[in-house]
Protein backbone atom coordinates (compact mmCIF):
# COMPACT_ATOMS: atom_id res chain seq x y z
CA UNK A 1 0.00 0.00 0.00
CA UNK A 2 1.00 3.57 -0.96
CA UNK A 3 0.34 5.65 2.04
CA UNK A 4 0.92 10.23 2.02
CA UNK A 5 0.92 12.09 4.94
CA UNK A 6 -0.11 15.41 4.25
CA UNK A 7 2.20 16.82 7.07
CA UNK A 8 4.16 20.63 7.16
CA UNK A 9 5.94 18.51 10.19
CA UNK A 10 7.66 15.71 8.82
CA UNK A 11 10.19 15.58 11.38
CA UNK A 12 7.81 15.38 14.49
CA UNK A 13 7.21 12.32 16.54
CA UNK A 14 3.97 11.53 15.30
CA UNK A 15 5.07 11.41 11.60
CA UNK A 16 8.39 9.57 12.23
CA UNK A 17 6.24 6.89 14.22
CA UNK A 18 3.45 6.45 11.80
CA UNK A 19 6.91 6.40 8.92
CA UNK A 20 8.40 3.78 11.08
CA UNK A 21 5.13 1.09 11.85
CA UNK A 22 3.84 1.76 7.87
CA UNK A 23 7.40 0.10 7.15
CA UNK A 24 7.70 -2.27 9.44
CA UNK A 25 4.09 -3.53 7.55
CA UNK A 26 6.00 -3.09 4.25
CA UNK A 27 4.07 -0.27 2.77
CA UNK A 28 5.53 2.74 0.92
CA UNK A 29 5.21 6.24 2.88
CA UNK A 30 6.17 9.33 2.38
CA UNK A 31 5.70 13.39 4.13
CA UNK A 32 4.53 15.88 1.41
CA UNK A 33 3.88 19.15 2.38
CA UNK A 34 0.67 20.75 1.10
CA UNK A 35 2.42 24.00 0.81
CA UNK A 36 4.45 22.63 -2.21
CA UNK A 37 1.08 20.91 -3.54
CA UNK A 38 -0.26 22.48 -7.20
CA UNK A 39 -3.72 21.32 -7.86
CA UNK A 40 -3.51 21.27 -11.08
CA UNK A 41 -7.17 21.26 -13.41
CA UNK A 42 -7.80 20.75 -17.05
CA UNK A 43 -11.04 20.04 -18.82
CA UNK A 44 -12.69 17.54 -17.31
CA UNK A 45 -9.12 16.38 -15.60
CA UNK A 46 -7.99 17.47 -12.22
CA UNK A 47 -4.99 16.21 -9.90
CA UNK A 48 -2.68 17.08 -7.06
CA UNK A 49 0.98 17.52 -7.81
CA UNK A 50 4.05 17.36 -5.34
CA UNK A 51 6.82 18.54 -7.31
CA UNK A 52 6.34 17.87 -10.24
CA UNK A 53 4.86 14.97 -10.09
CA UNK A 54 1.09 13.55 -9.62
CA UNK A 55 0.43 12.05 -6.21
CA UNK A 56 -1.04 8.37 -6.82
CA UNK A 57 -1.30 6.87 -3.44
CA UNK A 58 -3.91 4.37 -1.34
CA UNK A 59 -4.80 6.67 1.12
CA UNK A 60 -3.78 9.72 3.02
CA UNK A 61 -3.08 10.75 6.62
CA UNK A 62 -3.72 14.64 6.83
CA UNK A 63 -1.94 16.41 9.46
CA UNK A 64 -3.12 20.14 9.21
CA UNK A 65 -2.92 22.26 11.78
CA UNK A 66 -5.99 25.06 12.39
CA UNK A 67 -3.92 27.96 11.64
CA UNK A 68 -2.62 26.63 8.36
CA UNK A 69 -5.44 25.05 7.24
CA UNK A 70 -7.62 26.56 4.12
CA UNK A 71 -5.15 25.61 1.16
CA UNK A 72 -4.06 22.39 3.39
CA UNK A 73 -7.36 21.17 2.91
CA UNK A 74 -7.76 22.46 -0.33
CA UNK A 75 -5.25 19.74 -1.27
CA UNK A 76 -6.61 17.66 0.76
CA UNK A 77 -10.48 17.60 -0.67
CA UNK A 78 -8.96 17.25 -4.14
CA UNK A 79 -7.40 13.85 -3.76
CA UNK A 80 -10.61 12.81 -1.77
CA UNK A 81 -12.73 13.79 -5.35
CA UNK A 82 -10.35 10.94 -6.93
CA UNK A 83 -11.34 8.34 -4.18
CA UNK A 84 -8.57 7.82 -2.17
CA UNK A 85 -8.90 7.15 1.45
CA UNK A 86 -8.51 9.34 4.14
CA UNK A 87 -8.39 9.43 7.47
CA UNK A 88 -10.00 12.21 7.88
CA UNK A 89 -12.29 13.65 5.43
CA UNK A 90 -11.45 17.56 4.70
CA UNK A 91 -15.66 18.28 5.73
CA UNK A 92 -15.06 16.64 9.10
CA UNK A 93 -11.56 18.35 9.60
CA UNK A 94 -13.83 21.84 8.92
CA UNK A 95 -16.86 20.90 10.66
CA UNK A 96 -14.11 20.42 14.05
CA UNK A 97 -12.10 23.95 13.21
CA UNK A 98 -15.56 25.81 13.69
CA UNK A 99 -16.14 25.94 17.47
CA UNK A 100 -19.62 27.24 17.31
CA UNK A 101 -20.22 24.12 14.57
CA UNK A 102 -18.62 22.02 16.87
CA UNK A 103 -20.86 23.02 19.81
CA UNK A 104 -24.37 22.87 17.80
CA UNK A 105 -23.29 19.11 16.47
CA UNK A 106 -22.52 17.64 19.65
CA UNK A 107 -25.60 19.29 21.59
CA UNK A 108 -27.60 18.37 18.66
CA UNK A 109 -25.70 14.39 19.43
CA UNK A 110 -27.06 14.50 22.98
CA UNK A 111 -24.18 15.05 24.85
CA UNK A 112 -24.57 18.17 27.04
CA UNK A 113 -23.25 21.31 27.37
CA UNK A 114 -22.27 23.57 29.97
CA UNK A 115 -23.95 27.07 30.15
CA UNK A 116 -22.45 28.71 27.09
CA UNK A 117 -22.75 31.94 25.16
CA UNK A 118 -21.61 33.54 22.47
CA UNK A 119 -21.76 36.52 20.46
CA UNK A 120 -19.66 39.99 20.66
CA UNK A 121 -19.13 41.02 23.95
CA UNK A 122 -16.42 43.70 23.87
CA UNK A 123 -18.51 47.02 24.49
CA UNK A 124 -20.22 45.62 27.46
CA UNK A 125 -18.76 42.71 28.80
CA UNK A 126 -20.75 42.99 32.07
CA UNK A 127 -24.18 42.38 29.86
CA UNK A 128 -22.74 38.67 28.83
CA UNK A 129 -21.25 38.11 32.36
CA UNK A 130 -25.15 38.78 33.68
CA UNK A 131 -26.34 35.76 33.94
CA UNK A 132 -23.17 33.42 34.88
CA UNK A 133 -21.84 33.11 38.54
CA UNK A 134 -18.02 32.17 38.97
CA UNK A 135 -16.31 30.24 37.48
CA UNK A 136 -16.39 30.49 33.49
CA UNK A 137 -14.27 29.77 31.22
CA UNK A 138 -13.36 32.17 28.05
CA UNK A 139 -12.35 31.99 24.55
CA UNK A 140 -12.52 33.25 21.25
CA UNK A 141 -13.75 31.54 18.02
CA UNK A 142 -10.34 32.22 16.10
CA UNK A 143 -7.84 31.42 19.02
CA UNK A 144 -6.81 27.75 18.65
CA UNK A 145 -5.76 27.63 22.49
CA UNK A 146 -7.35 26.31 25.38
CA UNK A 147 -9.81 27.60 27.62
CA UNK A 148 -9.06 29.93 30.29
CA UNK A 149 -11.27 29.76 33.56
CA UNK A 150 -11.54 32.54 35.76
CA UNK A 151 -13.03 32.99 39.31
CA UNK A 152 -12.38 36.91 39.10
CA UNK A 153 -15.15 39.46 37.33
CA UNK A 154 -12.65 42.04 36.49
CA UNK A 155 -10.09 39.43 34.95
CA UNK A 156 -13.23 38.24 32.65
CA UNK A 157 -14.14 41.11 31.52
CA UNK A 158 -10.36 41.81 30.69
CA UNK A 159 -10.37 38.61 28.78
CA UNK A 160 -13.94 39.18 26.75
CA UNK A 161 -11.72 42.53 25.82
CA UNK A 162 -8.77 41.12 24.80
CA UNK A 163 -10.54 38.12 22.96
CA UNK A 164 -12.81 40.37 21.00
CA UNK A 165 -11.77 40.92 17.02
CA UNK A 166 -13.73 42.08 13.94
CA UNK A 167 -13.02 38.65 12.63
CA UNK A 168 -13.80 36.81 15.98
CA UNK A 169 -16.85 35.57 18.90
CA UNK A 170 -16.18 35.81 22.33
CA UNK A 171 -17.09 31.96 23.87
CA UNK A 172 -18.43 32.31 27.73
CA UNK A 173 -18.85 28.80 29.29
CA UNK A 174 -19.79 27.98 33.10
CA UNK A 175 -17.90 25.37 34.46
CA UNK A 176 -18.80 23.61 37.29
CA UNK A 177 -17.78 25.66 40.69
CA UNK A 178 -17.32 22.67 42.64
CA UNK A 179 -15.64 19.01 42.56
CA UNK A 180 -12.17 17.99 41.88
CA UNK A 181 -10.71 18.90 38.42
CA UNK A 182 -9.13 16.17 35.88
CA UNK A 183 -7.87 17.38 32.82
CA UNK A 184 -8.06 13.38 30.67
CA UNK A 185 -7.81 13.38 26.51
CA UNK A 186 -8.98 10.27 24.98
CA UNK A 187 -7.54 9.23 21.50
CA UNK A 188 -10.28 8.16 19.15
CA UNK A 189 -9.82 6.08 16.63
CA UNK A 190 -12.88 4.49 14.43
CA UNK A 191 -15.21 3.49 16.86
CA UNK A 192 -12.57 2.99 19.77
CA UNK A 193 -10.63 5.25 22.29
CA UNK A 194 -7.51 3.32 21.89
CA UNK A 195 -5.53 5.51 24.69
CA UNK A 196 -6.91 7.72 27.04
CA UNK A 197 -4.20 10.00 29.63
CA UNK A 198 -4.27 12.80 32.20
CA UNK A 199 -2.66 15.86 32.47
CA UNK A 200 -1.48 16.55 36.22
CA UNK A 201 -0.52 19.44 38.13
CA UNK A 202 2.90 19.47 37.53
CA UNK A 203 2.14 19.41 33.44
CA UNK A 204 3.46 15.42 33.11
CA UNK A 205 0.60 12.68 32.10
CA UNK A 206 -0.72 9.74 33.33
CA UNK A 207 -2.79 6.95 32.06
CA UNK A 208 -5.68 6.73 32.95
CA UNK A 209 -8.77 4.16 32.56
CA UNK A 210 -12.15 6.24 31.45
CA UNK A 211 -15.07 5.20 33.20
CA UNK A 212 -18.13 3.96 30.37
CA UNK A 213 -19.58 7.59 31.00
CA UNK A 214 -16.68 9.57 30.06
CA UNK A 215 -15.74 7.22 27.01
CA UNK A 216 -19.33 7.49 25.77
CA UNK A 217 -19.24 11.02 25.67
CA UNK A 218 -16.04 11.19 24.04
CA UNK A 219 -17.32 8.57 21.50
CA UNK A 220 -20.18 10.96 20.55
CA UNK A 221 -18.18 14.09 20.30
CA UNK A 222 -16.35 12.47 17.61
CA UNK A 223 -19.37 10.66 16.01
CA UNK A 224 -20.99 14.69 16.06
CA UNK A 225 -18.32 15.77 13.92
CA UNK A 226 -17.77 12.53 11.85
CA UNK A 227 -14.17 12.26 12.93
CA UNK A 228 -12.50 8.87 13.00
CA UNK A 229 -9.39 10.01 14.03
CA UNK A 230 -8.82 12.83 16.67
CA UNK A 231 -8.07 13.45 20.35
CA UNK A 232 -11.15 14.98 22.39
CA UNK A 233 -9.98 17.12 25.75
CA UNK A 234 -12.24 17.30 28.84
CA UNK A 235 -12.19 19.10 31.73
CA UNK A 236 -13.75 16.83 34.67
CA UNK A 237 -15.29 18.10 38.10
CA UNK A 238 -16.94 14.96 39.84
CA UNK A 239 -18.82 13.23 36.68
CA UNK A 240 -19.74 16.97 35.51
CA UNK A 241 -17.39 18.11 32.36
CA UNK A 242 -16.38 20.94 29.83
CA UNK A 243 -15.70 20.23 26.23
CA UNK A 244 -11.67 21.70 26.30
CA UNK A 245 -10.56 20.52 22.64
CA UNK A 246 -10.85 19.00 19.78
CA UNK A 247 -7.64 18.35 17.78
CA UNK A 248 -7.79 16.59 14.61
CA UNK A 249 -3.90 16.32 14.58
CA UNK A 250 -2.73 15.45 18.00
CA UNK A 251 0.65 14.35 18.98
CA UNK A 252 0.92 10.63 19.54
CA UNK A 253 3.84 11.24 21.43
CA UNK A 254 2.26 11.65 25.36
CA UNK A 255 -0.15 8.70 24.34
CA UNK A 256 2.39 6.57 23.51
CA UNK A 257 5.18 7.24 26.07
CA UNK A 258 2.57 7.55 28.93
CA UNK A 259 0.59 4.01 28.26
CA UNK A 260 3.51 2.27 26.12
CA UNK A 261 0.80 1.37 23.50
CA UNK A 262 1.50 1.51 19.85
CA UNK A 263 -0.61 3.90 19.02
CA UNK A 264 0.80 4.69 15.54
CA UNK A 265 0.68 0.65 14.51
CA UNK A 266 -2.77 1.18 15.21
CA UNK A 267 -3.22 3.95 13.34
CA UNK A 268 -1.39 2.01 10.08
CA UNK A 269 -3.33 -1.25 11.16
CA UNK A 270 -6.95 0.74 10.98
CA UNK A 271 -6.18 2.35 7.23
CA UNK A 272 -4.95 -0.89 6.26
CA UNK A 273 -8.83 -2.83 7.07
CA UNK A 274 -10.29 0.65 6.06
CA UNK A 275 -8.52 1.80 2.85
CA UNK A 276 -9.58 -1.49 1.13
CA UNK A 277 -13.52 -0.53 1.81
CA UNK A 278 -13.44 2.71 0.47
CA UNK A 279 -14.30 5.80 1.63
CA UNK A 280 -17.49 5.87 3.72
CA UNK A 281 -20.15 9.06 2.49
CA UNK A 282 -20.19 12.04 5.02
CA UNK A 283 -24.02 11.65 6.55
CA UNK A 284 -23.49 15.03 9.06
CA UNK A 285 -23.00 17.94 6.25
CA UNK A 286 -21.58 21.34 6.19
Amino acid sequence: MKICILTRTPNSYTEKRLIEEAKARDHEISCVSPKDCVIAIEGHDASVKYLGEEIKVDAVIPRIPKRLSSYDRSVLRQLETDEIYVLAKSLAIERSFDTIRTLQLIRKNEVSIQKTIIGKFDTNPELALRDFSAPVAIRSTSNDSDMVATSHEKTARSLIRAFSSDTSFTIIQKVPSSGHRRDITGLVLGSSIIASIRKMSDGEYSSIKLNDETAKVIGKIARALGLTFCAVELIMYDGEYVVSKIDISPSIEPMEKTTNRNVAGKIIEYIEQNARRGQKKDKIGA
